[in-house]
């Protein structure tokens, strides 16, 4: 059989959104049984490793539908879920023999049904003022949660969603109003205020659930489940969610360069772009789930259930104007955060390049993502022929050391990533493709040149992923260079490819125009030259830096594949190996007396603790108590901008001479000098790679 396929894969931010199709009718598409067929096809014939679809999966497939359509158990009740319960294992039916989608529709118009009840009980929750003297407790953890036994348990559970929302309301305001000279208010009056603007909201969600949580939406929720079951990289798209995927792995960003994914009822931040508005601010992070949006000044709008294409046309502005984020962050505390929109450039992704003046002179190449020109893939619009070009240019600058930073860096195409690492070892075996066969291919590095052979440091984090971890990786098992990071990078050693749904339609079929969407499937896994996989595990840095990112890397999603290891390629190592113990022995001292480290050491441990802990008090001194102690926490963090190491980084004369005139390219390098400066984990590299100089000096005396 033969499909139509597009755009292999290598990158993190590879969900695809759920957001509505163009027909603007609130029903489910026409075809909606033969695009699940065509899906269950196409993920039969081209998955690496396809799950049958029988009774096992129909029962993973409803739990994580009913999950995703009701995330806060805040619609269905236990009665609901006990009578859909009867098509817990008739879903493989449903699928493999093109039937009636009898489940989807009956939780559809349950879904309907709940949501015009509370649609007319939640107001009720609002008339009279909230009291916040009880001992009273909010579950955040809806894993922890049980669905309400009755309406009545379900209205409780909606006033206490109310109170907390209103808590935080006030509380917010408490704080505003110690900081302003106008005149001041009772609490009483701003309990009426937070509780008037809270039903607003609510109001607003009711209003708007019509669009954010349609039929359409809801059938494509239900088809991408089906393909993350497979694995999570997998996904089923319709055609504007098609379309907006193919406009983000172009270089298309969002008003304030925010890469986003769904994540039950939420839209997470997946990555935050180099150079743009919410780089520059610098509060934003990958992990944070965006909880409100809205104009600066003005009340913020819940989006909580809405598609990307939905929240997207709230982050979307005027050229100057302001946007603020209210986010959760992973430890579970709440961020309000403004940033003022500006025009976004595909060029952020490009490779660019900085020197820094200390003990010895040390370049660094900062690489966001691997890209690929299609046109011209050696040419000018690849990483590949932009990393050469950095290279020598550091090499005319004659520096000692060359760091690369592929921090937050999610991956992209697999052939530049080869062509960069042949830039650092002699021709030999980059990395190893498995297909669903069995069949193992070695991707070699051919060009016997080596462009710098010198000390090399790569810095990853747990962001850095798929072609990110093959590059480390690579570097890692040849002893070329010093891996640098987090405990481990993301560990997705997987390969994507986007396939037209009509190309799985048989010969002869009757099929006119409309089109169907796409679906992304997992088709290869990579290895190592060791023969290691990178899946799960990713790759474990020589010296490991801790960091705030945890609960973010690919063990962490649901439906993941296995790691395993195939037979390791002929390859020969550098010929001047990285003495990896010496350089860890060195730096672990360093680290243990560097105050910064201790402070970033005591974050960490605070985070994972409130991490764990996803209850809130709805008792007003227990909940000040708890915003004093994460005020405690910022005060820590200011401690820490207080101790930055202050590097002398510079750029190259031509770089400055190609951004003269440039405001947008002069803005942007001030804000990257300025956060790369006050960078301990650049320092911390930098003191590696001087050792490595010091070891070879040594060496060759």
């Amino acid at each position: 059989m033969k499909f139509k396929c597009s755009l292999a894969l290598l990158g993190i931010g590879l969900a695809g959104s759920l957001m509505a199709f163009d027909t603007p009718t609130n029903e489910f598409p026409q075809n909606d049984k033969q695009i699940i067929s065509l899906l269950n096809r196409m993920i039969r014939f081209m998955h690496y490793d396809p799950q049958k679809i029988n009774d096992d999966f129909s029962k993973k497939l409803f739990w994580s539908y009913i999950g995703k359509l009701d995330v806060e158990k805040k619609y269905f009740l236990q009665q609901d879920i006990d009578y859909l319960k009867k098509y817990e294992l008739q879903l493989d039916d449903e699928i493999n023999n093109e039937q009636q989608l009898s489940f989807l529709k009956a939780a559809d118009s349950l879904m309907d049904i709940r949501i015009g009840q509370v649609s007319k009980f939640y107001s009720k929750t609002f008339e009279k003022p909230f009291s916040f003297t009880e001992k009273e407790v909010l579950q955040l953890d809806y894993s922890k949660v049980s669905y309400a036994k009755d309406i009545t348990e379900l209205e409780k559970y909606w006033a206490k969603s109310a109170k907390y929302s209103t808590l935080m309301k006030l509380t917010d305001m408490m704080d505003l109003q110690k900081q302003t000279s106008e005149a001041a208010k009772s609490t009483v009056e701003m309990e009426s205020e937070a509780r008037a603007k809270v039903k607003k909201r609510y109001d607003k969600l009711f209003t708007s659930l019509a669009n954010v949580l349609n039929k359409q939406t809801r059938f494509e929720i239900y088809a991408n489940n089906i393909a993350t079951i497979m694995d999570p990289h997998s996904a089923y798209m319709s055609p504007v969610s098609q379309r907006s995927w193919t406009e983000r792995v172009s270089g298309t960003y969002f008003g304030i360069g925010l890469v986003l994914r769904e994540q039950d009822d939420y839209v997470k931040i997946e990555d935050v772009r180099i150079g743009g508005p919410a780089w520059k601010q610098g509060e934003l992070r990958a992990s944070d789930l965006i909880m409100k949006v809205g104009e600066t000044g003005k009340e913020l709008v819940d989006v909580s259930g809405y598609s990307i294409e939905e929240l997207v046309k709230l982050t979307r502005g005027a050229k100057g104007t302001s946007v603020t984020l209210m986010v959760k962050r992973s430890d579970n505390t709440i961020k309000s955060i403004s940033v003022i929109r500006d025009e976004l450039k595909q060029d952020n992704v490009f490779a660019r390049s900085f020197v820094f003046n200390g003990k010895h002179k040390i370049g660094m190449i900062v690489l966001p993502e691997f890209y690929l020109n299609p046109k011209n893939p050696l040419g000018p619009g690849s990483s590949s022929y932009d990393m050469a070009k950095e290279v020598q240019k550091l090499k005319n600058e004659n520096v000692e050391g060359i760091i690369i930073d592929l921090r937050g860096n999610g991956g992209g195409s697999m052939a530049d990533v080869v062509n960069i690492a042949g830039l650092f070892i002699p021709e030999g075996p980059v990395v190893q493709v498995r297909t669903r066969d069995g069949k193992a291919q070695i991707v070699e590095d051919k060009n016997p040149e080596v462009a710098y052979d010198g000390p090399l440091a790569i810095m990853v984090n747990e962001m850095s992923a798929s072609a990110s971890e093959i590059l480390s990786a690579c570097m890692q098992d040849y002893k070329r260079a010093v891996i640098v990071g987090s405990p481990n990078t993301f560990g997705k050693g997987t390969v994507q490819r986007v396939f037209d749904l009509k190309g799985a339609l048989l010969p002869n079929s009757n099929q006119d125009d409309t089109d169907l969407g796409a679906t992304k499937l997992t088709i290869q896994k990579f290895y190592r030259v060791n023969g290691s996989s990178t899946q799960l595990k990713g790759v474990t840095p020589d010296i490991v830096l801790k960091d705030q990112y945890f609960n973010t890397a690919e063990k962490n999603e649901p439906f993941v594949m296995n790691w395993d290891e195939i037979t390791p390629s002929n390859y020969t190592t550098w010929s001047n190996p990285v003495n990896v113990e010496l350089l860890k022995e060195k730096s672990q001292k360093r680290v243990a007396a560097n105050q910064a480290f201790k402070l970033i050491d005591e974050n960490i441990e605070l985070y994972k603790k409130k991490s764990l802990d996803k209850t809130v008090p709805l008792n007003m001194k227990a909940f000040m108590a708890a915003k004093k102690a994460n005020s405690m926490q910022s005060d820590k963090q200011n401690k820490l901008k207080g101790l930055d190491p202050k590097l002398d980084m510079v750029n190259m004369k031509n770089d400055i001479a190609a951004m003269e005139g440039n405001t947008y390219w002069l803005d942007t390098n001030k804000d990257i000098l300025k956060a790369y400066k006050s960078d301990h984990y650049i320092a911390e590299t930098l003191n590696v790679i001087y050792d490595m100089i010091n070891e070879n000096a040594q060496t060759h005396k």
